[in-house]
């Protein structure tokens, strides 16, 4: 059996949505972190309803924290998932929630797309964190 094989049958399908969505939650945090001053503008005007509780670096710090959270309980934790896929609804459901709340302000005029995009993420989340490992089914655990 390769090793990625076996690698695959200990995370399961679960642990490696985990893993992948832990990884673009990274990606967003470093993006956070990163911001050219023009961009900057444009995120801190749709997401002033979060900057009022944390500044922006914190916030990358955050999705960054969330998404390694997410790829250790994906990679490390067969069978106690629920941590990680927890982690991994909290911070797009608040930006979905942030965004449509920017876009009913007028302060973006298409929050409502991101919204739906954030919200679409953590309803994937959430769905998948609710399904069976298929080998939990064939041995008949559930």
């Amino acid at each position: 059996m390769t090793t990625l094989r076996r690698l695959g049958l200990h995370v399961g399908r679960r642990g490696a949505f985990l893993i992948l969505f832990g990884a673009v939650y990274a990606l967003i945090g470093y993006s956070y972190l990163t911001l050219s001053p023009v961009s900057e503008a444009a995120v801190r005007r749709s997401l002033h309803l979060a900057l009022n509780v944390a500044p922006l670096p914190a916030w990358g710090w955050a999705w960054l924290a969330a998404g390694a959270v997410a790829v250790a309980c994906g990679a490390f934790c067969p069978g106690r998932k629920a941590g990680g896929f927890a982690t991994a609804v909290v911070l797009p459901a608040l930006w979905a929630v942030v965004n449509l709340a920017a876009w009913v302000a007028g302060d973006i005029p298409r929050g409502w797309v991101s919204a739906a995009i954030y919200a679409a993420l953590a309803a994937a989340v959430a769905v998948i964190a609710g399904m069976p490992e298929p080998r939990d089914l064939i041995g008949g655990r559930r």
